[in-house]
């Protein structure tokens, strides 16, 4: 439940910053005359308005480019629809066939001023293979803000449709509450009735009446041994005499005892 109400607040303020990118990027977006966007890119490096040339320098950026001693890291391209351009380079660390290394890439993305979302398209790569679409990179990575508003609104309405049930069905009783006090309840009767039963057992018993397991073992129900040291003093030839004298005394062991 806070899981859900935590993410549900994320999310809007993930949508709050989308709607702010959106409406800044309609507010200045134009067209071509076949419905195109247009890509009025300026770059900070290179000057030229031709698609493929802008296309190639954004290319050989992705795939070449580290930065510098003092060299700023993300560094800033250009500026695009009010949105600033930027390539990240990357580390991390990656393990291939068991064997670590480090592994180097670049990430070119926009960001508004004042927002805190980077917009990419195919996970930060440009198209290397083809200079024109290489040149569109950056439209294409914000004008997915459209999308993103969709998607996140319908996320934020679900959340909120879920939270308030999750609520009802966390304070709504137990179907089975009433059934279970019942049962509990017809448990402790037997329990008693079964209480009874036995204490009723126990009381009319006749008296001095015994089970085998409440019968006494005195002294007169075991055969009294002479002293061992008595024992230890009569002569081997004697020996076999004194035993059977013992055998031949009467024992009273009751049969059934349970020591």
């Amino acid at each position: 439940m806070e899981e859900l109400e935590k993410d549900s607040v994320q999310t809007a303020a993930l949508l709050e910053n989308l709607k702010a990118d959106q409406a800044a990027y309609h507010a200045v977006l134009k067209t071509e005359k076949g419905g195109t966007k247009s890509n009025p890119i300026r770059l900070l490096d290179m000057q030229s308005a031709d698609a493929k040339a802008i296309g190639g320098y954004l290319s050989k950026l992705y795939q070449s480019w580290k930065p510098g001693p003092g060299e700023a890291n993300p560094k800033p391209l250009g500026e695009l629809y009010g949105f600033q351009l930027y390539i990240r380079h990357e580390k991390e660390l990656s393990n291939l066939d068991g064997k670590l290394f480090n592994n180097e890439y670049n990430t070119l993305y926009a960001q508004r001023p004042g927002s805190t979302i980077h917009y990419t398209a195919s996970s930060g790569a440009p198209n290397t293979d083809n200079p024109k679409l290489a040149a569109r990179y950056f439209v294409s990575a914000i004008d997915k803000v459209d999308g993103l508003v969709e998607k996140y609104t319908k996320e934020l309405a679900e959340q909120q449709v879920q939270i308030p049930q999750l609520h009802a069905l966390l304070d709504k009783p137990f179907e089975q509450d009433k059934e279970l006090i019942a049962m509990k309840s017809e448990l402790n009767v037997l329990e008693k009735e079964i209480a009874r039963k036995i204490r009723e057992t126990q009381e009319t018993k006749p008296q001095g009446e015994q089970t085998s397991a409440e019968i006494d073992v005195t002294a007169q129900d075991v055969p009294q041994l002479p002293p061992l040291e008595d024992a230890m003093v009569v002569s081997l030839a004697g020996e076999q005499a004194y035993r059977e004298s013992v055998s031949h005394e009467p024992t009273r062991i009751r049969k059934g005892i349970r020591i």
